[in-house]
């Protein structure tokens, strides 16, 4: 009975939830310019990964392209980046902005 136990406990702790959706908000802070810039490109991108799989390439899942950015010398510029995709079993996301 207790290695049952242990087992169903060991099994429900290795579990990931199932496939269901994936949102994820970042937040981007430019710090103050010694001169105004304009026309700036943002590209931000969602990226899922397999951890098991050493040699396996990152996939693209969500990307968001901003254009005309201002940046500002009197305060921070701030840029909020929502992302959303389909989360998959047993696999890793990261967040590359360029």
């Amino acid at each position: 009975m207790r290695l049952i136990l242990f087992a169903s406990f060991f099994a429900a702790a290795l579990a990931k939830p199932l496939a269901g959706p994936l949102e994820a908000d970042v937040h981007l802070t430019f710090p103050l310019t010694k001169q105004k810039m304009l026309g700036i490109y943002v590209d931000a991108r969602l990226y899922e990964y397999d951890p098991w799989l050493a040699d396996a390439p990152a996939t693209l899942v969500d990307q968001v392209e901003f254009e005309g950015l201002d940046l500002s010398t009197k305060a921070h510029s701030l840029l909020d980046v929502h992302f959303s995709a389909k989360r998959k079993t047993r696999m890793n996301y990261y967040v590359s902005i360029r």
